[in-house]
């Protein structure tokens, strides 16, 4: 064999495992739907990144691992692990939506984004992190629909948020949009019965500063 075969038949056996890493085959996919039918968020938390191709399988895997380490996090939101678990429910939301082939369709992409603004939101009250996650996942949602419950929500949950890391003053007004498409949406499931909606905060901020 030439040398050059050689180097060939090299290449291919150093790339075939990393291809291979890529893609989430249907038994490892019925393995995670097995563990997350036991409820066993740690053992799907503790693997590895499953998958990264853009495929239906990969995006379901990749949905698995976060809600695990979602669920994990919100379990014991203090333990020291608990920061690690929040920014793995960010990342594999993330990995899900890229993953997701638009054949799958606007309900499956607007679950996604709205767990992954949820896990953002988780990010940034309790790690200072996620922010702007948060707000993309929220835009997103509001490009499926103008009326979206979730993307209301997160959309004035993160812009409230970039308000106030600002200084005081007349300053905020252009954090504060008034998202008037978003006036009387209900509240997302999930949220406490007669909770004071992120929406209501902006107005009243926006009146007291004479946002114009």
């Amino acid at each position: 064999m030439t040398p050059a075969r050689d180097m060939l038949g090299l290449a291919l056996r150093l790339l075939l495992p990393l291809a291979l890493a890529a893609c989430a085959a249907p038994g490892e996919l019925e393995a995670l739907k097995a563990r997350q039918a036991e409820s066993n968020w740690q053992a799907i938390a503790e693997a590895s990144a499953p998958c990264t191709n853009p495929d239906l399988l990969c995006a379901q895997a990749q949905e698995i691992r976060a809600d695990a380490c979602q669920t994990l996090a919100r379990r014991a939101p203090a333990a020291p692990e608990a920061p690690a678990r929040r920014a793995c429910a960010t990342a594999a939301y993330q990995a899900a939506l890229r993953a997701l082939p638009p054949e799958a369709g606007k309900a499956a992409r607007r679950r996604l984004l709205a767990n992954a603004a949820a896990a953002a939101m988780d990010q940034r009250d309790h790690d200072g992190l996620g922010l702007n996650t948060q707000l993309a996942a929220a835009e997103a949602l509001l490009a499926l629909d103008p009326h979206d419950p979730a993307g209301c929500y997160h959309a004035a949950s993160a812009r409230l948020a970039r308000a106030l890391l600002r200084p005081a003053g007349p300053g905020q007004c252009a954090e504060l949009p008034p998202l008037p498409a978003c006036a009387g949406v209900a509240a997302p499931p999930g949220t406490p019965p007669g909770a004071r909606l992120p929406l209501h905060e902006i107005i009243a901020l926006r009146g007291r500063l004479g946002c114009p």
